[in-house]
């Protein structure tokens, strides 16, 4: 579990690293009741992404958690 944490801090890190924190937050607050849907249109990505660098991002937001939390975490940035 603390390399599923680790992963989504890297991630909330990057996205503030190349100057898109505020569209994330953003999107991401629009997308808040689609968080189910969004991880599943994420489900549905991984083996079209497979073997890519999109790869780990995909498994990482293919649960609804990760949403919220990947959102918690760019909040608090």
């Amino acid at each position: 579990m603390e390399n599923y944490h680790d992963s989504l801090h890297d991630l909330a890190a990057q996205i503030d690293r190349v100057g898109l924190h505020a569209p994330a937050t953003i999107l991401l607050d629009l997308l808040c009741p689609l968080d189910v849907i969004s991880s599943q249109i994420a489900q549905f990505a991984r083996p079209l992404v497979r073997g890519t660098s999109l790869d780990p991002y995909a498994r990482l937001l293919a649960e609804p958690a990760s949403w919220q939390e990947l959102r918690r975490l760019l909040s608090r940035q």
